[in-house]
């Protein structure tokens, strides 16, 4: 992920990793490329958690539109799981 295509501070990005990811082709980026689309959240600069989507872009690309900040290895949101007991609930329901 850089900073042109999905601001600045990426160390508050948070992406769900149980949501789909979108290959997209971009004809008109670095002469044509595929992005991923991720789903996720990220802190803003009030300290309030938005969702919002991203865009990550091939590695060997990155640094190719302007300098800036780039983030490899991205944080996967907290999602908490059901306990056993709500879990054997739903199947008797």
């Amino acid at each position: 992920m850089e900073g042109c295509d999905d601001g600045s501070f990426l160390a508050d990005v948070f992406v769900d990793s149980s949501a789909c990811i979108e290959e997209v082709w971009c004809g008109d980026l670095l002469g044509g490329t595929i992005t991923l689309k991720l789903e996720g959240e990220r802190i803003n600069e009030s300290e309030q958690i938005q969702s919002t989507s991203f865009m990550a872009i091939p590695y060997g690309s990155w640094c190719s539109q302007k300098p800036g900040e780039m983030l490899v290895w991205i944080k996967e949101m907290y999602v908490p799981k059901p306990r056993m007991s709500e879990r054997i609930e739903q199947l008797y329901k």
